[in-house]
């Protein structure tokens, strides 16, 4: 397969746009359903809005493909596919020029040129010169007033000939309805509401005035068509489409976090990583992103100055932010960031959004960030300096917590004992081996520690492995004293033998915690201080603290508070941020915060509150 272009799907023709189309199946039902409902005199016509990269192209361009290819759709309907950018159209003559250039040029046999028209379709006398060559150059120039009807005629004729309606497919629609004046656009309107031989589907990065604004033309005409960010498992579906690889539910999770669930992110990502695994991926994500700097640049140097400097000063907050806010980190006053976020907002790399992460139409309260959140990952990583090391923070915690099976980072993070652990956990599951059987193993694991006491020694490495391999199936009894008299004296010998901060340490430390959380809260805050002492431990060990830390914030608001308080004041609370939210977010607390840790505080949220204790 070829790679997807990540701006131009329509390089792609029908059957690769089918390939890679995947993840707007509802949102095409409903075109198509408004198709086969527009058989009438009136038809109703769709805006399609959607951020930047959000899939509006791709959507358009598999609804012409699916009609080319539907034979009932085919027999009523003629799809006229224009370019994504309109530069040549700045009135409704030039409109009606450019549909009918296009209505040719996407008919099943392609290349054909519209000079083949004047041949194939007959036309009256008005209109018998009326190519669309000779419509660019009218008699008496470009002012020539029926230069637009003529077009029109010619277009209708072209329906005609071939028995079906026409359906317009024009994008940025915001943009050319800017451009047409006044007139043009209630003529426009006019057209549509009474020719049933026309409609039209457009589609925008934002509202716009025309079809907001009570005294415009368009103004309660179009049905509106909301392009929602891709759920999870349409990030899993669109990566397997692109890359061939299946990714588990988890990973996916943490791709439509950092994508911000953008269909063009998403495929960028898994093309990138099409030969690696997600970890590596993930891992690469400097190589990714100066795979990419070209474009970021490219986009930041199309800005006017000011513009500009409103963009990065979003980009270096990270998190969702105020007008006012924006405004003082641009050094700008806040009437001006406002109508500079405005211009962005419909350049559609700027979205308008509430702390929550909800659109919010009311002006009050309202928050900005960044479209793409790679493009500020982006900025922040090219930056340099603390922002720097908290986007790091950010992604390895996506990476342990979400990017990884959980019994694949247990042998990774854990020593040997933690090793042999998973193993009989993975054992249990894959046999289930019954609560007799159980109990007949921790009879014969307490036989084999005394004989390698007795034979090997109370301090030999081995005596370790059999207590820390009783102590969890005693744990998965609920044997928790038994299990906790064995886990101290592993962590004893260990303290008495090796440094405070060696990972056979910690790693006991935090298995003792685990296991406190559940049944003795006092005593896995003591541990839990101690443990995140030591960031450089903490990296490795974030999935099991997190899953650890939940359980413990679970146990009561005030435990909770206490929790967050501890990471707050720790070395590792950069490393630990998006639990900390999580957590704030749980206690009902208000945090602005950037979306790629914002849902993945909203995560863990309702993780503590799905706890259960036995």
């Amino acid at each position: 397969m070829r790679r997807p272009p990540k701006y131009n799907p329509g390089f792609l023709d029908d059957g690769e746009i089918d390939e890679l189309f995947c993840a707007r199946h509802r949102e095409l039902d409903i075109l198509v359903n408004t198709l086969e409902k527009n058989r009438g005199e009136i038809n109703q016509h769709i805006v399609i809005i959607g951020p930047r990269g959000g899939g509006k192209t791709m959507l358009l361009r598999r609804l012409a493909a699916k009609i080319r290819g539907t034979p009932g759709l085919e027999a009523a309907w003629h799809p006229i596919v224009f370019m994504e950018e309109n530069y040549e159209i700045l009135s409704l003559s030039d409109f009606w020029k450019e549909s009918l250039y296009y209505a040719n040029s996407t008919t099943a046999t392609t290349g054909r040129r519209l000079e083949q028209l004047k041949r194939e379709v007959p036309v009256s006398s008005e209109a018998k010169n009326a190519t669309y060559e000779a419509l660019k150059k009218p008699p008496g120039g470009a002012r020539n007033p029926y230069s637009e009807d003529i077009a029109r005629a010619r277009l209708l004729e072209f329906a005609e000939k071939r028995g079906k309606r026409l359906l317009l497919i024009c994008e940025n629609m915001n943009d050319l309805f800017s451009v047409l004046s006044e007139q043009d656009c209630w003529k426009l309107r006019n057209i549509l509401q009474t020719e049933k031989r026309i409609m039209l589907i457009g589609s925008a990065t934002a509202r716009f005035d025309q079809i907001d604004h009570h005294k415009k033309a368009f103004y309660d005409f179009f049905k509106i068509l909301n392009l929602e960010h891709l759920t999870t498992k349409e990030c899993a579906e669109l990566w397997f489409s692109v890359s061939g690889k299946r990714i588990h539910e988890q990973q996916a999770e943490a791709l439509r976090i950092l994508t911000g669930g953008l269909p063009r992110l998403v495929s960028i990502l898994a093309w990138f990583g099409k030969g690696l695994s997600f970890l590596e991926l993930m891992r690469d994500l400097e190589e990714l992103i100066d795979d990419h700097t070209d474009n970021f640049k490219g986009t930041l140097e199309a800005l006017p100055p000011r513009e500009r400097k409103v963009f990065i000063s979003l980009a270096r907050l990270w998190a969702n932010s105020p007008v006012g806010l924006i405004a003082v980190e641009a050094g700008m006053g806040q009437p001006e960031t406002s109508a500079i976020l405005n211009r962005l907002i419909k350049r559609g790399i700027v979205e308008e959004y509430e702390e929550e992460g909800q659109q919010r139409p009311i002006k009050r309260g309202k928050t900005y960030q960044l479209t793409e959140r790679l493009f500020n990952i982006f900025y922040l990583m090219r930056r340099g300096g603390a922002e720097a090391f908290l986007v790091y923070d950010v992604v390895n915690f996506l990476i342990q917590v979400f990017g990884t099976d959980a019994k694949d980072a247990l042998l990774e993070l854990c020593d040997r004992a933690a090793q042999v652990r998973s193993e009989r956990e993975r054992r249990n599951e894959q046999t289930h081996i019954s609560e007799i059987e159980t109990k007949n193993r921790i009879d014969t694991l307490r036989t084999e520690l005394e004989e390698n006491r007795k034979k090997l020694g109370p301090e030999h490495p081995d005596i370790l492995l059999n207590m820390s391999e009783l102590a969890g199936y005693l744990y998965d009894q609920g044997r928790y004293e038994e299990a906790e008299k064995l886990l101290r004296e592993t962590l004893e010998f260990r303290r008495n033998t090796l440094k405070p901060e060696n990972h056979l340490v910690l790693n006991s430390l935090r298995n003792l915690f685990s296991l406190h959380c559940r049944n003795k809260t006092e005593s896995a805050l003591s541990e839990l201080q101690e443990l995140i002492k030591h960031p450089v431990y903490v990296r490795e060990a974030i999935m099991s603290l997190t899953h650890s830390c939940i359980e413990l914030a679970f146990a009561s608001p005030d435990i909770a508070r206490t929790v967050a308080e501890a990471i707050e004041g720790s070395l590792s609370k950069d490393l630990l941020y998006p639990l900390y939210a999580g957590i704030r977010l749980y206690l009902g607390d208000k945090m602005r915060l950037p979306r790629e840790v914002r849902e993945t505080a909203k995560i863990i949220r309702e993780k503590i509150k799905e706890q259960k204790h036995d």
